[in-house]
């Protein structure tokens, strides 16, 4: 059981802060009351407010928006539908309204890009705020959805030891789950011992492979090795940076990628960047080209484009010209993907964001629609 909880963020409050709080008592066997307490009003919410917070559909995004709930770290959000999600929806055990043709059937399925969807636009579908707070189960399947639905809003955001240092100025409430911590940090552990398992293992000709196709070095010819097993050991330990031009992935997260792609890949990798260094490929008008034939605007394309069956012959003609050109061994030998022993329970998760408050997009309104109250006139 997980017992978790939504409170104000400090400061949040919109009202004066200079508000006099005061408390009267009946007199008792009068009807008169008087003046018992007297104070600064230091809530951040007003005392016996309710708020009714409910699903919104995006339009600009054409879907509802609601974390992965199979992310343990409440950061990363639904772009397709959830098996997960279908599962919790079921176990809500709502019943199709009154409208809607399968009345008093149980809903089974939420469909995230449907506006009318019948799970979404429910009228229990829903979570209530007292006073700025609620205390809830995490276990119960429709406490779980709303909160992975209300961490997508701009002003709700995840709070505990390590993800409280940088809060989005938007944020207005905080869910307090100081296990999403503790699990954070036992993942970095896990992926730490894979590190340096890869580290210990790999040999000379591998490094430098890995290096390139992490874009640590663009010269394949590089001898270094005390300098590539440097750059290595920071990259594969930097577990809070983002990787560039890659979406909710830390460096560390991205070494261990590479380093399990496989031989095809990495050697394809190695190859482009010998030919790219000995002119063989190009760069031409935003493209990479080779023998009149275009492989990619990007990197990460032309080496893919490279690895399909039917382009063999592009490859063959390329590693024909390096060894033209620069002679020396196999190009194709050395490099075996390295097996990584994952602990039971490691599920993959998104580091990125464990240092700072989660992101939230920041939607206007007009791209939101609060779909319940139209609900009835479907």
């Amino acid at each position: 059981m997980a017992n978790l909880a939504f409170r104000p963020r400090k400061g949040s409050r919109k009202f004066n802060k200079e508000i006099t709080k005061e408390v009267w008592n009946k007199v008792e066997g009068t009807s008169r009351e008087e003046l018992v307490e007297t104070g600064v009003y230091d809530s951040e919410r007003w005392d016996g407010t309710r708020e009714e917070r409910v699903p919104v559909y995006n339009h600009r995004k054409g879907r509802f928006t609601i974390m992965d709930p199979d992310d343990i770290t409440r950061s990363k959000e639904l772009t397709k539908n959830s098996d997960t999600l279908h599962e919790l929806v079921a176990a809500c055990k709502l019943q199709h309204e009154e409208y809607h043709p399968k009345h008093r059937e149980y809903i089974t399925k939420a469909d995230i890009f449907d506006q009318n969807d019948p799970f979404f636009t429910h009228d229990d579908t829903m979570f209530i705020l007292d006073s700025g707070s609620a205390f809830f189960d995490d276990d119960n399947p429709l406490n779980k959805i709303m909160t992975c639905v209300l961490l997508t809003h701009d002003d709700f955001g995840v709070g505990g030891a390590t993800l409280t240092n940088s809060l989005n100025s938007k944020v207005r409430y905080l869910l307090v789950d100081t296990s999403i911590d503790r699990r954070i940090k036992k993942k970095r552990r896990e992926l730490t011992k894979q590190v340096n398992k890869v580290l210990e293992t790999i040999s000379d000709a591998d490094a430098l492979k890995v290096a390139l196709a992490l874009n640590l070095i663009s010269d394949p010819s590089f001898g270094d090795k005390d300098i590539i097993e440097e750059i290595l050991y920071d990259y594969a330990h930097n577990n809070v940076d983002k990787v560039d031009g890659v979406e909710n992935m830390t460096k560390q997260e991205h070494f261990l990628k590479v380093v399990g792609m496989g031989t095809k890949i990495l050697n394809t990798s190695f190859i482009f960047s010998k030919a790219l260094n000995l002119g063989i490929i190009k760069r031409v008008d935003l493209a990479y080209r080779a023998f009149g034939s275009i492989l990619g605007k990007e990197r990460d394309q032309a080496i893919n484009f490279l690895t399909i069956p039917s382009q063999a012959h592009i490859y063959e003609r390329i590693e024909a010209a390096i060894q033209q050109l620069d002679g020396g061994t196999s190009l194709d030998e050395g490099y075996d993907s390295i097996n990584i022993e994952e602990e039971e329970d490691s599920n993959v998760i998104d580091l990125s964001n464990s240092d700072s408050t989660i992101s939230i997009d920041d939607d206007t309104d007009e791209d939101n629609t609060d779909t319940k109250s139209n609900k009835k006139s479907k």
